[in-house]
């Protein structure tokens, strides 16, 4: 792998940026997301990009979706999995690179073709016609909730919550109908930690 060059990166062909990846995933699975979120500085559009990163970067280590990288010759080669599931494994959106040893960062494109067909493949939920899905869902909303550290935060325990559901359900449950079950179980939990040894 080789360091990436101060210059900026610009999508092209099958490649994108990781600035211009986050816009894809920020349009088509953040509620409320507005086309200059990546830039504003208000608090709204603050967190919609950070949900949007974090998608993309949950998308990444799970292998859901493709990224590419050049070798020592200038030759683009495939990012493996090993390569997204080490711990310090990170993104850098601004320069688009991402982090593939513990101090060293490397030029990343999102693969175009990968990421179309993740999102494409992902079906919001409507509550009539997937109301027979709720009870799998405030399942693993609880187990989200459960699992996640105190104090547990709405915003990162709802994609938590929306990203397992994505895998394991193959649908997203909208922040409108899921808000209130999150807020109700953050509620319930106030405070409390629980151990795994009861």
């Amino acid at each position: 792998m080789t360091s990436i060059a101060p210059q900026p990166y610009r999508s092209f062909g099958n490649y994108l940026t990781l600035a211009d990846a986050v816009v894809l995933v920020g349009a088509a699975c953040v509620n409320g997301w507005r086309k200059n979120d990546p830039d504003a500085s208000n608090e709204g559009a603050i967190q919609r990009y950070a949900d949007a990163v974090q998608r993309l970067t949950m998308w990444l280590t799970g292998a859901e979706v493709s990224a590419w990288t050049t070798d020592d010759e200038g030759a683009w080669v495939p990012i493996d999995r090993t390569s997204a599931s080490k711990p310090y494994f990170d993104i850098d959106v601004k320069r688009s690179a991402f982090k593939y040893a513990p101090d060293d960062w490397a030029a990343m494109f999102i693969d175009r073709t990968s990421l179309t067909t993740h999102l494409n493949s992902i079906t919001k939920a409507k509550p009539r016609t997937n109301s027979f899905r709720w009870q799998q869902v405030s399942a693993i909303a609880w187990k989200e909730a459960l699992d996640m550290q105190h104090p547990r935060e709405r915003q990162p325990l709802l994609i938590r919550i929306q990203l397992r559901c994505d895998r394991e359900l193959n649908f997203e449950p909208g922040e409108k109908e899921l808000g209130p079950v999150v807020d109700d179980i953050i509620r319930h939990l106030e405070g409390r930690n629980l151990s795994r040894d009861v």
